[in-house]
């Protein structure tokens, strides 16, 4: 295309301005880049083109993890923590790992157990053989260890547990036939026997006794009277011996 110019002197000149690819030995201006071409070819798929003329290469490459080398071993050494210390986690998690649990088998050492929190053991659980072995430290309540008094349900005939109650009283409102169980050997067992304000009460004993002289103690029969018979186990024969009128 030609442009007309004016030009002092009223002469003209015509200015061509040609393409790149102009007849041969005629040089003019280059095609300027686009978003679709650079330099007059077209930019294909994958590629970008800026108005300057940068060429990009678009979309994303997938690398195999195991072909990267030189990473951190460590979350720590990638910047990443969670603000969890040595001291804390030793303070705060090792006890876990240690917590009693209600199933599995655990040693229990220099632990102190209150009677609330043991259930399900049977009376004779801490004298026979087989669970007495597995309380191999720690304290229990009194009435677990049978050293805590208790008054005894007055019958005709009246049974003393003397498992769970080494220490036992008889309140008597009338006679009494009394059987001894739970007898360990080693054992040494308290009753305290008292008489109720009619007195002269009268107590026989069901279970086998070997009495101090060979003869069964007559118990106060005052009114309101306190004895205390005493007995020691060792395995095969209860022993008894009687103290009265404690006043």
């Amino acid at each position: 295309m030609a442009d007309t110019v004016l030009i002092t002197g009223e002469k003209t000149v015509t200015v061509v301005t040609v393409g790149a690819q102009g007849p041969a030995g005629v040089t003019g201006s280059s095609v300027p880049a686009t978003t679709t071409t650079l330099g007059g070819v077209i930019v294909g798929a994958g590629l970008s083109v800026t108005g300057n003329g940068v060429l990009s290469a678009n979309g994303t490459a997938n690398l195999p993890f195991a072909n990267l080398t030189g990473l951190p071993a460590t979350l720590a050494l990638h910047g990443i923590t969670d603000g969890l210390t040595a001291a804390t986690a030793a303070a705060v998690y090792a006890p876990i790992a240690t917590t009693v649990t209600l199933t599995g088998t655990q040693t229990l050492t220099n632990k102190t157990i209150s009677s609330g929190q043991i259930t399900g053991l049977a009376p004779s659980a801490t004298t026979d053989a087989t669970n007495a072995n597995n309380i191999a430290s720690g304290t229990l309540a009194n009435a677990r260890l049978g050293v805590s008094n208790s008054t005894l349900t007055y019958s005709a005939n009246t049974t003393w547990s003397a498992d769970y109650l080494k220490v036992a009283t008889l309140p008597l409102t009338g006679a009494c036939n009394l059987t001894i169980s739970g007898l360990s050997a080693g054992g040494t067992y308290n009753l305290i026997v008292k008489q109720d304000a009619t007195g002269s009460r009268i107590v026989t004993y069901a279970t086998a006794v070997k009495w101090s002289a060979g003869t069964v103690p007559v118990l106060s029969t005052a009114a309101n009277a306190t004895d205390i018979v005493s007995f020691i186990y060792d395995g095969t024969t209860l022993f008894g011996t009687a103290l009265k009128g404690f006043a």
